[in-house]
């Protein structure tokens, strides 16, 4: 897989995948800051009229919320770094005559 053809491919494949990314990764940190305000929530759960089992499973989720955020960004970013490096840029000998893959083995 070479060529300005291959290089065109790649170059299409890693722009339409930077959409999402960026999607999930603003969605992330929505998230995000929603975890922060878990002692708050908390706090509101506590004085809710709600069934035991029913505040520790909302207490469990607030919990879990800053982990599976910080997960998110860290992943996300780390896919938009190897897409950064899988584009060629308009003036890398990449461009037009060998593919960017090259250095990933394939």
């Amino acid at each position: 897989m070479s060529g300005p053809k291959s290089v065109k491919r790649v170059s299409v494949v890693v722009h339409d995948l930077k959409s999402p990314l960026m999607s999930i990764l603003v969605n992330a940190e929505h998230l995000e800051a929603i975890a922060q305000a878990a002692p708050e929530l908390r706090n509101i759960l506590a004085s809710a009229s709600l069934d035991p089992e029913q505040t520790r499973a909302l207490v469990q989720l607030l919990d879990e919320l800053l982990p599976i955020s910080a997960d998110l960004i860290t992943a996300t970013r780390r896919l938009r770094s190897l897409l950064d490096k899988l584009e060629p840029s308009d003036d890398s000998p990449e461009a037009g005559s060998i593919s960017p893959l090259r250095s990933y083995g394939t």
